[in-house]
């Protein structure tokens, strides 16, 4: 059973490129739930707002009521699983006054998911050719403070509280006013 072109809002894969890829081309990503859906029409409660572009009615996006052509019949059965319980992850752009999905997806538990959200918050710089080079393998691109927080992991040394190994000798340990430890004969 083939689905027309404009149901593909509500069945998109759920893979790190294609969420980043939508996230790139939408002129407002958000955070809701369902409030209601009518034929051609989703209101949404208060959304949470990922990103928006210069030029689009902040107003409008944080109480969403977004306009499709068959809303019902392509994304009535997410509606129905989702409900008015489960958030999702809508995007789209405006066309004119009105707003229009190009993504609907329920928020997930998943790497992908949780990837692409990752990027999303560090506001991923889309005009790079390195984010598609990047994903090819499947991995999300690591931000430069990630790589960094995952090195110092690496090289930190675990001390006791006191500074460290103290050594045994014949003598006095003294504390001299610079804070380290010397050895009197």
């Amino acid at each position: 059973m083939n689905e027309p072109q404009s149901c593909s809002a509500c069945n998109q894969p759920d893979t790190y490129e294609n969420i980043i890829d939508n996230y790139c081309r939408a002129d407002f990503v958000i955070r809701t739930k369902i409030r209601r859906m009518q034929k051609s029409k989703l209101a949404c409660k208060k959304a949470r707002i990922l990103k928006i572009r210069e030029g689009v009615n902040r107003e409008k996006v944080r109480r969403p009521t977004l306009q499709h052509a068959n809303m019902t019949s392509c994304c009535g059965e997410l509606a129905r699983h989702a409900g008015k319980k489960a958030p999702l992850l809508i995007m789209g752009n405006r066309d004119g006054k009105e707003l229009t999905p190009t993504f609907i997806m329920e928020w997930q538990n998943t790497m992908a998911f949780k990837g692409a959200l990752k990027a999303m918050k560090a506001r991923i710089d889309c005009s790079s050719p390195q984010i598609i080079s990047d994903t090819v393998d499947g991995n999300p691109p690591e931000d430069e403070n990630e790589r960094r927080r995952r090195a110092g992991r690496s090289k930190k040394k675990h001390h006791k509280k006191g500074g460290g190994r103290r050594h045994h000798t014949s003598g006095t340990l003294a504390v001299v006013s610079g804070g380290s430890p010397t050895f009197r004969t």
